[in-house]
């Protein structure tokens, strides 16, 4: 039998005694052979600028490269469990002479079905820059989520965390059951630091997804807080809100069906403290039965809200433009509230093949078409533009 039985990675023989039919031999005794051979690998790569890249294999069976979970309690219980073996990983990675980064796998899960759940966390350093990057990862075979990054980590030799990103993975049931799964991630938290250790980032990113609509994400929103401390609140905020387009279905039922992405309308807030909020939004429409938009109309323009502030230094230009005695953020907020909107129109032709046969973008101040010229099979052959 060739089986891995020393733990090293390679295959061995087995041969099994006593009387059983795939004997082979009258001696009750069974019998080992270890295989001193490497499997075969790829050893060195070489690009094309002639860098040459070499990589160091080890077993997980080795205590230098492979630590047992520290959840195996919990994460490896039926039908799923820890297998350590002699599968080789990837220990070292050099370019040349230098040595560029270790690796290291902790927590190798396996379902009874013989799916390979992967590791429960990956760990990278870099002797370079004096830093180790870690990944920790889902092992969830039931709504079939392995792979699915939670956290991820890049901390110096010191101990100075630089980089904590944690990603809250949600498996929601899809609309038509079956045991199909979607995958949503509602927040995301990004936390940065400078080597000092002295906070420098913090990023809060809240999603929306619609199941019905096949989990497209509805609205994104970033909250950026002042100086990395989020005790302050968020200081510079960015919020995406989409709808998509309804499709007439080809079946025979007087459904509606979806395009995935199908986005027909689309509005980007910028808020920053102190400031007018930034809004742009853009409109996509649709001929019955494509996908592709045959027109998309795009709007910016700035909201002041209940902040008028920026009336008086706005008066104060148009009766003295000479007058500069008040504080530069007004005089840009009124110029900017001068010209508070702005909009671009594009217009799409499609030809017999559903491919754009000419693009015309309107401006304030004029029109600049596209003509797109392509052969009997599709392929695109040239462009003109005017000028």
């Amino acid at each position: 039998v060739f089986v891995e039985m020393s733990g090293d990675g390679r295959v061995d023989i087995v041969r099994l005694g006593g009387a059983a039919p795939w004997a082979t031999s009258s001696s009750s005794a069974s019998e080992l052979w270890v295989n001193p051979v490497s499997p075969v690998m790829f050893t060195s790569v070489v690009s094309g600028l002639g860098e040459e890249w070499s990589f160091t294999y080890l077993p997980l069976s080795d205590s230098a490269v492979y630590t047992r979970s520290s959840a195996s309690g919990t994460v490896a219980t039926y039908p799923v469990r820890e297998i350590i073996g002699g599968a080789f990983v990837v220990a070292s990675l050099h370019k040349g002479s230098v040595h560029r980064s270790s690796h290291t796998y902790v927590g190798h899960v396996m379902h009874v079905s013989g799916t390979s759940l992967g590791f429960e966390s990956v760990h990278t350093h870099v002797p370079l820059d004096k830093m180790t990057t870690s990944a920790y990862i889902m092992q969830d075979y039931k709504t079939r989520s392995t792979g699915r990054v939670t956290l991820s980590q890049q901390v110096t030799d010191d101990g100075v965390v630089l980089k904590h990103e944690e990603f809250d993975r949600q498996a929601v049931a899809n609309v038509g059951g079956g045991g199909i799964f979607m995958h949503q991630t509602p927040t995301q938290i990004l936390r940065q630091r400078e080597l000092d250790g002295t906070a420098k980032k913090h990023v809060k990113t809240t999603r929306a997804y619609s199941k019905e609509l096949y989990n497209l994400v509805t609205s994104v929103t970033h909250e950026t807080s002042r100086d990395g401390d989020p005790s302050s609140g968020p200081y510079h905020t960015k919020t995406v809100t989409n709808q998509y387009a309804p499709l007439l279905s080809m079946s025979a039922e007087p459904i509606l069906d979806w395009y995935l992405d199908r986005k027909n309308h689309s509005v980007t807030v910028v808020r920053t403290a102190g400031s007018a909020a930034h809004i742009h939004e853009t409109q996509r429409f649709y001929n019955v039965g494509q996908a592709e938009p045959v027109r998309e109309v795009k709007t910016s323009r700035l909201d002041f809200g209940s902040d008028t502030s920026w009336e008086k230094p706005l008066r104060a230009l148009a009766a003295a433009p000479e007058v500069r005695n008040f504080t530069e953020p007004l005089v840009l907020r009124a110029i900017e509230a001068a010209r508070a909107a702005q909009r671009s129109e594009t217009r799409i032709t499609l030809d017999a093949l559903l491919m754009e046969s000419s693009m015309t973008r309107v401006f304030s101040d004029g029109e600049v078409t596209t003509q797109f010229e392509r052969d009997h099979r599709g392929r695109f052959r040239t462009a003109t533009t005017n000028a």
